[in-house]
């Protein structure tokens, strides 16, 4: 049995002091006595598709669209390009906008749908279909293949809106698009009403990790797939559809006594998403949980049943426990120390100047 665990967020940053930090022993020691390797990958979206043998240039955004629109539901497994096309708020901040999006905004399943609609309506001579199976993740699937390359979302959540972005050659005609989308729903009846109840409007959509799925695995690449997939984020559930792997969605505490000889991929997406939500005391309550949660795998890594556990906190770097590692006693640099170091080396600003700052 093999453990890969996605955790992106397990080393924040976070605008705390160690002695704010909670006691997490088996975190600490699993971290300290790990052999370090690059992993290629700088977000979960990257680390997932190489988990399952999908690599790609970490400087290019990846081709998720087409996986997690299809890990959405199974009738959105249409071939064909598809591009993540999520609702955002538009904040302006000086000569820039800041960008919001995700569940923060409040949005709902019926405002989606209106937004949709008339989208579709609008661009039906084009061959674009926008798709809401979640009211904040959105799908825009395209007759045609679009040479478009944008950063993820996740990297620009309440940050500026690059100036230069979309790249490629199709960016020119995209942005007069997104220019045009901006101003289909600016006077949008959802939009008036959001207005009046003081909610965010949504400025428009940001298109991103566009891609064509490709054919399924077969032979020697299908049996180098995991053949276990754990994790609610649907990117998640459409990889294990595509490699034919069984799929459950990550619980508050998953039991892994039925793992045995299974290659199991984990993503443990509740520090990201305390992150993204500026929740502080939800992250810390992540951490804890993680390291209650290990001693599931470390007893059977201690007992030779588990062969390694692999660490990947989407920073490029990934963190591999073998049982002969855990006797590497005089390893005492773990999880805190390098949190400390992202802490260090993040512009990270303090708590007061964070607040506030959201997309209200």
């Amino acid at each position: 049995m093999m453990v890969t665990l996605i955790c992106p967020g397990l080393f924040g940053p976070v605008p705390l002091d160690a002695a704010s930090w909670p006691r997490v022993p088996r975190l600490e020691r699993l971290v300290a006595r790990a052999t370090s390797m690059p992993s290629g990958g700088r977000d979960a979206a990257a680390v997932c598709l190489n988990a399952f043998g999908l690599p790609g240039d970490p400087a290019w955004e990846r081709p998720t669209a087409p996986f997690a629109c299809w890990g959405e539901e199974p009738e959105l497994g249409a071939d064909g390009y598809c591009l993540h096309a999520d609702p955002v708020h538009l904040k302006p901040d000086g000569e820039r906008l800041l960008l919001f999006a995700g569940p923060e905004l409040g949005l709902d399943q019926d405002e989606a749908n209106a937004l949709t609609t008339d989208f579709n309506q609008h661009f039906a001579d084009q061959g674009l279909l926008l798709e809401a199976p979640h009211p904040s993740r959105w799908y825009l699937r395209s007759e045609r293949c679009l040479d478009l390359q944008a950063a993820p979302l996740e990297r620009l959540l309440g940050g500026a809106v690059p100036h230069d972005a979309p790249a490629g050659t199709d960016a020119r005609r995209w942005r007069a698009l997104l220019t045009e989308t901006q101003m289909l729903f600016h006077q949008h009846p959802v939009n008036e009403r959001r207005a009046r109840l003081r909610q965010p409007v949504i400025s428009g959509i940001w298109t991103w990790g566009g891609g064509v799925r490709p054919a399924p695995p077969e032979g020697a690449a299908q049996g180098s797939m995991p053949t276990l997939v754990v994790g609610n984020p649907p990117l998640m559930r459409g990889l294990a559809r595509w490699a034919g792997s069984r799929w459950e969605p990550l619980t508050h505490r998953p039991t892994c006594a039925h793992w045995d000889g299974e290659r199991v991929v984990v993503q443990w997406d509740a520090l990201q998403d305390a992150l993204t939500a500026r929740d502080l005391g939800a992250w810390l309550q992540a951490v804890v949980d993680l390291n209650t949660w290990l001693e599931e795998l470390e007893t059977p890594l201690r007992q030779g049943r588990l062969a390694a556990i692999q660490i990947e906190p989407c920073l490029e770097t990934a963190y591999r426990v073998e049982r002969r590692h855990l006797h590497r006693f005089w390893r005492r640099s773990g999880w805190s120390a390098r949190l400390s170091h992202a802490r260090a080396h993040s512009a990270l600003p303090d708590d007061e100047e964070t607040r506030g700052s959201g997309p209200g």
